[in-house]
């Protein structure tokens, strides 16, 4: 048995067990089962937390690359027909199906008259 910040005595085999915590769920406490209404809501608290964190950055950072990544198409496409290559960048990382439209649509000013 071992004693919680709370002064209640709690075997070892609960206080490991993660907690659901979202209002109204239930929690164990002396082996029996009561209402936990003074918990965080909407997360089940446990080991993994840390790297649930780590995964998300992770998530994020592929993401962002990717995001990126595709505003150089329309940039490209912008920039082989004579037109600004950083403008249609800066464009298609805000408005990405606008740029690639507006690209592909825009006359070529490399063709000779």
């Amino acid at each position: 048995m071992t004693r919680r910040s709370d002064d209640r005595l709690t075997p070892n085999r609960v206080r490991n067990t993660p907690r659901i915590t979202q209002l109204g769920m239930r929690r164990f406490v002396h082996g029996s089962v009561t209402l936990d209404r003074h918990r965080s809501v909407g997360r089940v608290l446990g080991s993994h937390k840390g790297q649930e964190t780590i995964m998300w950055i992770g998530i994020g950072i592929i993401g962002i690359i990717i995001w990126v990544a595709l505003a150089f198409w329309p940039a490209r496409v912008a920039g082989r027909k004579g037109h600004s290559f950083f403008g249609y960048f800066i464009l298609s990382l805000f408005f990405f199906p606008l740029a690639l439209i507006l690209a592909y649509v825009v006359g070529d000013r490399t063709r000779l008259a």
